[in-house]
C-alpha cells in the first residue's frame, strides 16, 4: 500500500544511481571505492556550488543575536559571537537580588536548560555575564562555572542557549528590538560601501541598518547604529551552509525532490575523469540543466509583488 512517508537516501544510494545511469558501471556491476571516492567529491563540490545560486529554502533558519551596548560589530559562526537559533533561545529572569562573584542564581524558569548550556545574566551595570551553567534546581536555581562580575537585581533578564549558529552563507532579513518581548522593527542592508562611508559608526541608537561579510569560518555583521542597552536584540533570518558529508553513509540533506537533479549533477560533474564521449557528456550535463531548471522553480517563497504610482 501506498504511504505518504518521506523519502530518504544516502550518499552512497545516490552516488551508484549517478554511476549507473551515466554508464559508468553496469547494472550487476558492484561499487568500486575509486568510483564512490570520485562521487564523494562531486556531491560536496556541487551541494556547496549550488549555494551561490540562492536555493535551498529549507536551509532558512531563524536567530537571536543579544547585542552589546555600543558594539559596532557581530562575529556569526562557530567561533563567534553569542547568536543562537530562535529554537535554541531560552528567556527567563533573575528570581532574586544577587551580589557581585554570586554563583548560585535564582531564576523565575529553568525550561529549556541543560548542564553546560550558555548563560547570560544582566548585571545592573549595564553588562551581560556570559558563563556556562554547571547545574540547577528546576525553576529554582541555578549554579554557574563564573561568578558574576558584579551586582544583578531582581528581574533582571537571562538569556541561555547550547549551540552558537554556524557561518551564515547569506542575511536574508533582520528585526530590532528594544528587548526579546518588545516589537520588532524592520531593518535595511547596506552595502559595505554604505556602511563603512558612515563617517559616525558610534551613533547609539535604535538599529536601522546592517551589513554582512560572510568570510571563509565566521561571518561579520556591522550594525548601525549601535546598541544603547544591553537588552536590544536582533532577530535574524539567514541561510545556513549545506552539509559537508563525511562519509557515504550520511544520509542526504535534501528533500527529495531534489534526488533526480542531484543524481543528474553527480554524473555530470564526473564525467570527465571517465573520459565519456562528447555526446554521452552532452546528454547528462542536458540531464542535469533541465532538472535542476525545474526543481528550482519550486524552490521558491511564494509571495505578493505590490505596483502603485508614483506621485512625487
Amino acid at each position: 500500500m501506498a504511504t505518504s512517508a518521506i523519502l530518504a537516501k544516502t550518499v552512497s544510494e545516490i552516488s551508484e544511481e549517478a554511476l549507473r545511469d551515466a554508464r559508468i558501471i553496469s547494472a550487476e556491476q558492484d561499487v568500486q571505492a575509486i568510483d564512490a571516492a570520485r562521487c564523494f567529491t562531486a556531491l560536496n563540490n556541487i551541494v556547496k556550488f549550488w549555494q551561490t545560486q540562492d536555493i535551498n529554502l529549507w536551509l532558512t533558519e531563524e536567530a537571536v543575536l543579544p547585542l552589546v551596548k555600543d558594539q559596532q560589530s557581530y562575529t556569526l559562526g562557530p567561533n563567534g559571537d553569542h547568536c543562537t537559533t530562535a529554537d535554541d533561545f531560552k528567556y527567563t529572569t533573575t528570581d532574586a537580588a544577587e551580589a557581585t562573584s554570586q554563583t548560585v542564581i535564582s531564576v523565575t524558569s529553568t525550561s529549556g536548560m541543560a548542564n553546560s548550556d550558555n548563560i547570560g545574566i544582566e548585571l545592573d551595570d549595564g553588562t551581560r555575564h556570559w558563563t556556562t551553567i554547571v547545574s540547577f534546581v528546576a525553576n529554582d536555581t541555578v549554579t554557574i562555572t563564573t561568578g558574576l562580575a558584579s551586582a544583578a537585581a531582581s528581574g533582571n533578564t537571562v538569556y541561555t542557549y547550547t549551540t552558537l549558529i554556524p557561518r551564515p552563507m547569506r542575511i536574508l532579513s533582520a528585526r530590532y528590538a528594544s528587548s526579546l518581548t518588545a516589537s520588532e522593527i524592520p531593518t535595511n542592508r547596506w552595502t559595505r560601501q554604505q556602511y563603512f562611508n558612515q563617517s559616525n559608526k558610534d551613533s547609539s541608537g535604535t538599529v536601522i541598518n546592517w551589513y554582512y561579510s560572510p568570510q571563509r569560518t565566521d561571518g561579520e555583521l556591522y550594525v548601525w547604529q549601535v546598541a544603547n542597552n544591553v537588552d536590544n536584540v536582533l532577530r535574524i533570518t539567514y541561510m545556513s551552509p549545506a552539509l559537508v558529508y563525511g562519509a557515504t553513509t550520511d544520509a542526504l540533506d535534501f528533500p527529495s525532490e531534489w534526488y533526480l537533479p542531484l543524481k543528474w549533477a553527480i554524473a555530470a560533474e564526473i564525467g570527465p575523469s571517465y573520459g565519456l564521449n562528447n555526446e554521452r557528456q552532452m546528454q547528462l550535463e542536458a540531464k542535469s540543466a533541465y532538472t535542476l531548471e525545474q526543481v528550482l522553480a519550486h524552490d521558491v517563497e511564494a509571495g505578493s509583488i505590490y505596483i502603485q504610482p508614483d506621485f512625487t
